[in-house]
């Protein structure tokens, strides 16, 4: 596992033991990953000002450390020493930010009642997102993709119509600024982005164009940069899924 700190901003968890594990880089196994849920609460600590300890793991050979700390071998996790010799736990994105919320409330990033709170349009409208295009990038088969596709355009439409549709001005979900729903959905569209040019030949088509926009503005945001890892990841990370299906295909 590789270790790294930062001065993100206005705060630091380190003063609070606090250490998140993330996904380390298929290229060079030290630098950050392509998982879209570590992601996801690497931008939610910048956008805090939150300097956690990070920790990348590998996922093709977890050490044993990390497996005694987070037996499903999942990440990201993060761990918060409450007492001598007693630590919190969390293996969830959605828990980690709730969590991280409430250790420190300011800024006010949180929409709805809770963090991730599926009730609030900016969340609901997402839901599916991830799922769908899953089952488009990793399906072996080219001639059953144009149905699954449909699954994917169906979500975006909905990311869409909710940009131009939404109430508040800004760039973003919910307004000016990032807040946690865009924590959650820009990691997802990064991926889409990526992953479905260069393994399927599909590119977010024009008719998607606050999606588009929403995806530009992010990718100007210093924070989102500093956040992201270089598409190789991205393309190096699913193309290894879809070796595996068409392994299972040919084989069957």
């Amino acid at each position: 596992m590789a270790t790294g700190t930062g001065d993100n901003g206005n705060g630091t968890l380190q003063d609070l033991d606090v250490t998140l594990y993330v996904k380390a880089s298929n290229v060079n196994r030290v630098g950050l990953g392509d998982c879209p849920f570590c992601h996801r609460v690497n931008l939610f600590c910048l956008l805090k000002g939150l300097s956690p300890k990070i920790i990348t793991v590998d996922m093709t050979a977890k050490p044993r450390e990390f497996l005694d700390i987070a037996p499903s071998g999942k990440v990201p996790v993060l761990t918060h020493k409450v007492a001598p010799q007693q630590y919190k736990v969390l293996d969830d994105a959605a828990h980690i930010c709730e969590y991280l919320d409430n250790l420190c409330p300011e800024p006010v990033l949180r929409i709805g009642e809770s963090i991730g709170d599926l009730k609030h349009p900016s969340h609901s409208m997402q839901t599916n997102l991830f799922s769908k295009f899953v089952q488009f990038i990793k399906n072996p088969d080219p001639s059953t993709d144009h149905i699954l596709i449909n699954g994917v355009e169906c979500e975006l439409r909905k990311v869409n119509d909710y940009l131009a549709h939404k109430t508040t001005d800004g760039d973003f979900l919910c307004g000016e600024v990032p807040m946690d729903p865009d924590c959650s959905l820009i990691p997802k569209l990064l991926h889409l982005k990526v992953a479905c040019k260069h393994l399927k030949g599909y590119e977010i088509a024009e008719k998607f164009s606050h999606v588009l926009d929403y995806i530009k503005a992010f990718e100007n945001l210093e924070i989102f940069q500093d956040s992201r890892y270089p598409d190789e990841e991205i393309i190096k990370g699913w193309q290894r899924h879809l070796n595996k299906r068409s392994s299972l295909v040919t084989a069957v």
